[in-house]
């Protein structure tokens, strides 16, 4: 299957599809009208409900951290003040089950491992 991209002007107004501004009945993570169903932690009839908003908070202040967090999500779109994960449960935040698989710890946690700065050979002596 062959990917879309969408080229963007910054310098143009109008041009991006990630403002300011979050649309909370869409995906938070991509902001796409789709027709993949949209997963909601707070519908969740399990008794961690709404864990998942801590859990992808966490991640994507840990992707953003070492500089690995797409530039079109933007961390303050998803912070009223009160931190991410109370504003995403707030708003009752919505995502992509394919959007959400691209943010998971064994990701980040690889991703940590590439950014390390390689250790000192005569370490290992």
């Amino acid at each position: 299957m062959a990917k879309v991209y969408k080229v963007v002007d910054p310098l143009q107004p109008g041009t991006s599809t990630q403002g300011l501004e979050t649309d909370w009945s869409k995906c938070v993570l991509c902001q796409e009208d789709t027709s993949e169903v949209l997963h909601c932690p707070a519908e969740s009839t399990r008794a961690t409900q709404g864990a998942g908003y801590k859990t992808i908070a966490e991640l994507l202040v840990g992707f953003d951290r070492i500089g690995c967090l797409p530039t079109s999500i933007n961390l303050s779109r998803l912070d009223d003040g009160n931190g991410i994960e109370e504003t995403l449960q707030r708003h009752n935040a919505k995502w992509h089950d394919s959007c959400r698989l691209l943010y998971n710890r064994t990701k980040l946690q690889r991703a940590e491992k590439r950014k390390k700065p390689p250790e000192d050979a005569a370490d290992d002596c």
